[in-house]
């Protein structure tokens, strides 16, 4: 059963498999944080090739590392992919059901620019450099 969702205006709609999502997680990367308006981003990583996409999503080259996609009409972000095209990091909040066990996050990464002021209450693993576990 595909996981579906879509940016806030709607013009931007995608959908991807359970089977083809390779984790999720938190992210206190400074990037992220800016580009969310929040102090950590929760995001769910998947094999590109299984995103389906309607809609023309505007992109921002936000690293030398990648570019993000974003509605042009509402300025939802949507995903992030890296150049190499090996996964994509849809934002979990799109998804119309955000609350899907799919897509609970299971670390953080990034942790070395976490906030000061933001405190982390959970026991799941920590990257300070965002290098995955395993």
């Amino acid at each position: 059963m595909p996981l579906a969702g879509h940016c806030h205006c709607g013009g931007v709609r995608l959908s991807v498999a359970a089977e083809a999502l390779l984790g999720a997680g938190y992210c206190h990367c400074s990037i992220c944080r800016r580009l969310s308006g929040a102090p950590v981003n929760a995001w769910v990583a998947a094999d590109p090739a299984a995103l389906a996409v309607e809609g023309a999503p505007s992109w921002y080259r936000s690293s030398p590392h990648g570019r993000r996609a974003f509605c042009p009409n509402c300025g939802s972000q949507l995903w992030y992919a890296p150049d190499d095209g090996s996964f994509v990091t849809i934002n979990a909040t799109v998804f119309d059901d955000p609350e899907a066990p799919a897509l609970r996050p299971g670390l953080h990464i990034f942790t070395a620019d976490q906030l000061c002021w933001f405190e982390i209450a959970d026991d799941l693993p920590r990257s300070p450099d965002g290098t995955l576990p395993g």
